[in-house]
């Protein structure tokens, strides 16, 4: 348990220290804020564990309990009723406690240096936070070493989003360039990586087929329209998966798991 000077207790709403945590519906924490929400407790603890400055915890009087790392914490920790929190975040809460973290900032992907198989997973346009947070979260189970976010993709520090992605957002490096399709020309020239497009094209090759290079970025499309043209040309490869007759499409983010758990075990085999 937090003690000491760590644990505020704060019983009016109007408390300017609970300003991060104000109207969470509404307030998106847009990609231009420096500071991020994050809410429940496997999350925060995975923000805890992570590289991630932490602004301060907010907890509810009957969620708190055991929270793991709360040795190593050095931030505040708010506590309120069950009823003001509801009323401060704009919605019934039952998750007991948030965080609100700081941005780190990710233009560029520096490769290690080893020459080792390496994944990159790129969503330029994915809109639903759903379907990036799951995203990231099985680029983290299979490995992948980094997703890229184009300027047309959900935060993907939206509270939405982190909770998708059960914190694996503070484990797998999101990068954000300022002009996705110079980053991606760069990874292409300088660090010899391979853009493989997941696509419906007939030509397309099946992915029970595919064999990937040594450095690949998976390019995943919109939700409605796929890729756009300017991603779909800077692909080098297309690679589709079968699917049963009259299906003609799957969720992105399930196709982004196939085509990952494909990778991996192509690399584990050559």
């Amino acid at each position: 348990m937090v003690t000491g000077n760590f644990m505020e207790r704060v019983t009016e709403i109007d408390d300017s220290r609970l300003d991060p945590y104000r109207n969470l519906k509404q307030n998106k924490h847009s990609a231009g804020a420096d500071y991020f929400v994050a809410e429940g407790r496997f999350v925060v603890e995975r923000l805890i564990s992570s590289e991630f400055e932490i602004h301060s915890l907010l907890v509810s009087s009957e969620g708190f309990g055991d929270l793991k790392g709360l040795d190593s914490l050095r931030s505040p920790v708010f506590q309120v009723s069950r009823d003001v929190c509801g009323q401060l975040v704009g919605f019934p809460f039952h998750r007991g406690i948030m965080a609100c973290g700081k941005r780190i900032v990710r233009r560029r992907y520096l490769p290690p240096g080893s020459a080792g198989r390496s994944l990159l997973v790129c969503c330029p346009d994915t809109v639903l936070a759903e379907n990036l947070g799951v995203i990231i979260r099985t680029a983290a189970a299979l490995g992948a070493e980094a997703v890229l976010t184009g300027q047309g993709a959900i935060d993907p520090f939206s509270r939405r989003a982190i909770r998708t992605s059960m914190g694996n957002c503070f484990r797998v490096p999101i990068i954000q360039p300022p002009d996705l399709l110079v980053e991606l020309a760069r990874l292409k020239s300088e660090c010899r990586f391979e853009t493989i497009g997941l696509s419906l094209k007939q030509e397309a090759i099946s992915i029970n087929e595919m064999e990937f290079s040594g450095r690949t970025i998976l390019m995943l499309g919109n939700e409605e329209f796929g890729l756009r043209p300017e991603y779909d040309s800077i692909c080098d490869r297309h690679t589709k998966i079968a699917m049963a007759d009259g299906i003609d499409s799957l969720n992105v983010a399930s196709a982004a798991a196939i085509a990952m758990f494909t990778f991996k075990q192509f690399s584990l085999s050559h």
